[in-house]
């Protein structure tokens, strides 16, 4: 991210990950939902600026959990973090009891939903890559998400095999038009084999790096 901001562009942008503070970064759902704009010197126009919200369902290594009701987002990794107990919820098996007990997590999931269930205004597409769905909670939040047809899911899995174990984790999905997969088999490339479609080889076919048919 610091990069695109070193590098700059024609069309300027925010970076929300929900905190706010200077020294002491603090996180709040309701930062999501604060806006930027650029207005003119002498109050004659606003021009919102586009934003892009992070948002973390699970947590992450570098939150830190002050208490109950406060969640701090540091400038680094905490190795080695305990999971049981700081920013993440566990892959212990009880993701949706965690997340629900945690306000700011449960919070995230609903706003996950609500996104899913809002585009049908002007439709919208979702890229899942590096998720098998194994998390029953948020596995029942995309199938009822599915039911808007203005929403198009791209679910891109990391090896062929893979298609099958998420299509089992998305039970009762069946066929739709507004869910698809793409795996390596789905692209011939010309200058490489492989049979990975890591996030590496997925942002060279977006930006064209990689040429495929």
């Amino acid at each position: 991210m610091d990069e695109i901001y070193r590098e700059g562009g024609s069309v300027p942008f925010v970076f929300n990950d929900g905190a706010r503070g200077y020294f002491k970064r603090l996180l709040d759902s309701s930062n999501f939902d604060t806006m930027t704009a650029y207005r003119g010197r002498f109050d004659n126009y606003i021009n919102e600026l586009p934003a892009i919200n992070l948002i973390k369902i699970h947590g992450s290594v570098n939150w830190n959990e002050l208490s109950a009701d406060a969640i701090q987002i540091q400038n680094n990794v905490v190795e080695d973090i305990d999971v049981s107990g700081k920013g993440m919820v566990a892959p212990n098996g009880q993701e949706p009891e965690n997340t629900t007990l945690k306000k700011h997590y449960y919070e995230m999931l609903r706003y996950f939903e609500y996104e899913m269930s809002a585009s049908w205004e002007n439709g919208s597409i979702l890229i899942v890559h590096g998720f098998s769905f194994g998390d029953g909670h948020i596995a029942k939040a995309l199938k009822r998400a599915l039911e808007n047809r203005a929403l198009m899911v791209v679910v891109v899995a990391y090896r062929d095999a893979d298609v099958e174990t998420i299509r089992k984790n998305l039970t009762n999905c069946g066929l739709r038009n507004n869910l698809y997969f793409l795996s390596p088999k789905d692209f011939i490339f010309s200058s490489e084999d492989f049979n990975r479609l890591n996030l590496s080889n997925l942002n060279k076919i977006i930006t064209g790096e990689l040429n495929c048919a």
